[in-house]
């Protein structure tokens, strides 16, 4: 398990969230709504508040007239910059996890720790108030460090990889439809490079090695003052990639994935808190070099995580998030992998103007 593997698998919920993070997606990598009454004068489907009034009756003074609360039309975790905004935000993440290594013949053999850190910046322009595009990438850095716990065998080996990571192409659209809100995005990520795998003897670098598309769509639903509950659907279709290594190249294709996530999303005054669970589900991948052609069964994980936001001002939120993806145990061949699990933390700030 390299942390390009963990990092991709936080990056389910961190980056599916819209705006801040994806823990997600942002944009990370859904969002909420409060339930209509009479038709609203002012409405802001960026994530603002308007300001919704009853007509007078014709039986009352309109000094009686009764001003309904404020309302926000899309949850954060749905945002897009206003029509004619920019929106410039920073994401870093910095994922960890721990496992055993055991031989059936031996027993243990070896603990494995992994850790990095990414830090991305993403671009976006909001066309119209219901669609925006944008463009992001990012600076990553990942350690896989292999400490033998048994004479016999070899000694401690650590390999590192670090550098940009792919390009990012993105748009979307969120649409308020009375107590509902309706999301679709369609990413494309290029990498403008091979993937070059580390080693004990050579630093690999952060690229993927070729491009992928994702359509992703969602919904969330009103519940009042109780907030938003909604859900978000997403499937990343992997091209061919090419990986260098100090035995050759190859070239990898398959490993396409369904990533589903729910949240919950409850915002009081300039703070909101959004809980969300996920299932990613990543098919067969083949790898195919001069030795010959290998496969890697398809997986699944469930991931679970927690955003907490504030919004300050208009046109800035800054953005707290954890997530963990448990992983069960593996067998490959006599060698077992033991259960363990990938925490991540993460930080955002958004800035419209």
């Amino acid at each position: 398990m390299t942390l390009k593997a963990a990092l991709i698998i936080c990056g389910g919920f961190f980056v599916c969230t819209s705006a801040l993070g994806q823990v997600v997606s942002p944009q990370p990598t859904g969002r909420t709504r409060q339930a209509p009454r009479p038709v609203p004068q002012q409405t802001q489907p960026n994530g603002a508040e308007g300001i919704e009034n009853e007509s007078p009756s014709l039986n009352e003074p309109s000094s009686r007239t009764k001003p309904r609360r404020a309302r926000r039309t899309i949850p954060e975790y749905f945002y897009r910059p206003s029509g004619g905004k920019i929106a410039i935000e920073a994401t870093g993440i910095l994922p960890m996890g721990k496992t055993e290594l055991s031989l059936d013949s031996v027993g243990k053999i070896a603990d494995i720790e992994a850790s990095g850190s990414s830090f991305d910046l993403r671009a976006s322009y909001g066309i119209s108030p219901l669609f925006a595009i944008g463009i992001g990438t990012g600076y990553g850095t990942s350690t896989l460090d292999i400490k033998s716990t048994n004479p016999s065998l070899p000694s401690n080996t650590s390999s590192k990889s670090s550098g940009m990571t792919d390009v990012r192409v993105f748009a979307g659209s969120t649409i308020p439809m009375g107590v509902m809100a309706i999301s679709a995005e369609l990413d494309f990520s290029f990498s403008p490079g091979n993937a070059k795998e580390s080693s004990n003897t050579g630093e690999g670098n952060m690229y993927s090695g070729g491009h992928s598309v994702e359509p992703r769509f969602g919904a969330a639903f009103n519940l009042g003052s109780a907030g938003w509950l909604g859900a978000q659907i997403g499937y990343e279709y992997e091209m061919e990639r090419t990986s260098d290594s100090s035995t050759g190249s190859s070239k990898i294709t398959g490993g396409d994935s369904l990533t589903a996530t729910a949240f919950y999303e409850l915002r009081a005054g300039m703070i909101y808190v959004s809980p969300a669970i996920g299932f990613t589900q990543t098919g067969e991948t083949k790898t195919t070099s001069g030795s010959g052609t290998s496969t890697s069964a398809s997986s699944s994980s469930t991931f679970y995580g927690i955003r907490a936001g504030v919004i300050p001002a208009p046109g800035m939120r800054f953005l707290l998030q954890y997530a963990m993806t448990p992983r069960p145990e593996e067998t490959r061949s006599s060698l077992k992998i033991a259960a363990y699990s990938i925490h991540a933390l993460g930080a955002s700030a958004l800035f419209e103007f």
